[in-house]
């Protein structure tokens, strides 16, 4: 998504839930003009693909092996598909703060 259509889904979504509060506070009935907020977001989305050799999933799993393998290299406290989240997370920081390039 690019930063103008971002910005633009982003702010869809400040308004919505903005209109969706009102409708739950005030018990407006605002069904209809939510329900097309609803529709204006999702035509914002591009679509994903959940099955195949190129889907979200498949692409995702790959991402996360990437990410062990680097913090596997840098013998950061053990095997990363063992650690809790948190450790994953605090490791996966820590390499990016060992590779990021020094001014």
């Amino acid at each position: 998504m690019n930063n103008a259509r971002a910005r633009q889904y982003y702010l869809s979504i400040k308004q919505y839930c903005k209109a969706l509060l009102l409708d739950v506070t005030l018990k407006n009935g605002n069904s209809e003009q939510l329900e097309k907020m609803e529709l204006d977001m999702l035509s914002l989305l591009k679509p994903q693909s959940f099955s195949g050799s190129k889907s979200s999933e498949v692409k995702y799993m790959k991402q996360f092996e990437d990410m062990c393998l680097l913090i596997s290299s840098k013998n950061l406290s053990g095997d990363p598909e063992k650690m809790t989240m948190l450790k994953f997370m605090n490791a996966w920081e820590h390499v990016k703060a060992m590779i990021k390039p020094k001014k």
